[in-house]
């Protein structure tokens, strides 16, 4: 299929024409009703996306488009989600899923990994990747040698990153505006460390929240490696990335992009002692601290992190005390040890009492010091 058939077939889809009736994990998205699907014979952009209606669009303008031609997310999809997945080697679903589904349950995957459908007669994938929503082209890394990713691009979006991996070739520059459905590129098998077959080609597709705006990652990642960061701020150790199916299906039911993880529960509280806002919280404070006052001094930070590292909620401590410790655990959910643990939110050493004792593991410790926190 050429790559002008790819996108005069794309189709975008508007978040207000959609809902989700089932969303599990053995079947996600498998049924979505709506009120009036895209019209078959609607009129196509000369870019290939579908233009909304009136009725077709939210009061904040807000679309999206899953990020390859195949598109489970239609009422009558020919795949489902779980059929766009791309395993491993271990034919394991999970392996291409977000979370802990890689070498037996140990190794985390921040995003998820799309399957090619389209090839050329050499078995060399031919599937053109659209952006997920409206943004802006923030980085592009057209060298295969150059990261783990291979080719790949980051698009910066109102309240979020997402980033397309192990592209064939890049089709758009920095700095370029983007609407959702546009194409970016052509899916591949792009990488530095791993060579992935023609077999087993994928676009690996995350949705992001950035640690730091860039120079005290940098001061971090030097120090640990003696070399400052390729590729910057964009950098995958200064990423933090979310389900994105669970992203998907809240923005379809209409969720508030600010919303999108208020379900997710904490795994670890942590409270440390510092008179600093990092640029985390300047950056996503609607989203993770929506009722701070950046403008008042703070001495600490109750802060809850997710089972995979996100801080998802910030407090701030206004009164100091010399008797409390600069970093501390104050609870976590037994419910979520064993995940955080693998992830290395949590940690379990034994006391000297020869007990087992819970304490904040080196993820933690590590997503503070790339924000500028001194952690003892």
């Amino acid at each position: 299929m050429s790559t002008t058939d790819c996108d005069m077939l794309r189709c975008i889809i508007f978040i207000n024409l959609l809902f989700v009736s089932n969303f599990s994990q053995g079947s996600l998205l498998t049924k979505l009703a709506n009120e009036s699907s895209i019209a078959k014979n609607t009129k196509r952009t000369t870019d290939g996306r579908i233009p909304p209606t009136k009725s077709g669009k939210l009061k904040q303008g807000i679309s999206i488009c899953w990020p390859t031609i195949e598109n489970p997310i239609l009422e009558k999809a020919k795949w489902t989600i779980d059929g766009c997945i791309q395993p491993m080697e271990s034919g394991k679903l999970e392996s291409g899923k977000f979370g802990l589904g890689r070498q037996n349950g140990t190794k985390f995957h921040e995003g998820i990994d799309i399957k090619s459908f389209t090839k050329d007669k050499s078995g060399k994938p031919t599937d053109c990747i659209y952006a997920f929503m409206d943004g802006k082209v923030v980085y592009v890394n057209a060298s295969e040698s150059a990261s783990a990713y291979g080719r790949y691009v980051v698009l910066e979006h109102e309240y979020f990153l997402t980033l397309y991996a192990h592209l064939a070739s890049i089709n758009v520059s920095v700095g370029q505006p983007i609407k959702a459905g546009e194409k970016l590129g052509i899916l591949g098998t792009s990488s530095n460390c791993v060579k992935i077959p023609n077999t087993r080609a994928h676009l690996h597709f995350e949705i992001d929240f950035q640690i730091d705006n860039g120079q005290n990652f940098s001061a971090w990642y030097t120090a640990k490696y003696n070399n400052p960061p390729p590729h910057g701020r964009y950098n995958g150790y200064n990423l933090i990335g979310v389900d994105p199916l669970v992203i998907t299906e809240k923005l379809i039911k209409k969720t508030s992009p600010t919303n999108v993880l208020s379900d997710e529960k904490e795994a670890a509280t942590i409270q440390i002692i510092e008179n600093f806002i990092p640029e985390f919280i300047k950056q996503y404070a609607e989203l993770f601290a929506p009722d701070i006052d950046l403008s008042k001094p703070v001495c600490g930070w109750e802060i809850q992190f997710s089972w995979f590292g996100l801080p998802i909620r910030w407090i701030p401590i206004y009164s100091n005390s010399k008797q409390r410790p600069k970093l501390k655990l104050t609870s976590y959910r037994k419910s979520l040890v064993k995940q955080s643990i693998l992830n290395n939110v949590l940690e379990e050493k034994k006391s000297p009492k020869g007990s087992n004792e819970i304490t904040v593991g080196s993820k933690i410790i590590n997503n503070l010091k790339k924000m500028g926190f001194a952690t003892n």
